[in-house]
């Protein structure tokens, strides 16, 4: 009895963490391409912005502007920055939506919605 009770959390990790990487969205990199404005008020950040060359600049609402080297993976959007490497699953990947986990700093689904940039 005190194996399954044991066993009870590493099934629960790791189960919510297979349903959730299950999700069948399978972009690339040209799925992405663009700009994306944050379409709720959260805490985060407010403009992604992929270029052709693999390189995503990301603008956080207390106007700091982040940049990484970025690709699609199936259903994963990866970001690279220095010696680290963030694996955020897709939620959703349309023509006027993206949706992801943020693997960064909160945990939380970000929801965007496809919009024209200023220039970079």
């Amino acid at each position: 009895m005190k194996n399954k009770i044991f066993l009870l959390p590493f099934y629960l990790v790791f189960g919510s963490c297979i349903s959730q990487s299950n999700t069948k969205v399978n972009i690339s990199n040209n799925n992405l391409i663009g700009c994306w404005k944050l379409k709720d008020n959260g805490m985060s950040y407010v403009q992604l912005y992929f270029k052709k060359d693999s390189t995503a600049i990301v603008t956080s609402r207390a106007d700091t502007i982040y940049r990484f080297s970025y690709w699609a993976d199936k259903n994963y959007l990866i970001l690279e920055a220095k010696d680290r490497l963030y694996k955020c699953p897709i939620i959703e990947c349309s023509d006027s939506t993206l949706s992801f986990k943020d693997e960064i700093i909160n945990n939380k689904i970000l929801n965007y919605r496809r919009d024209s940039c200023k220039s970079e």
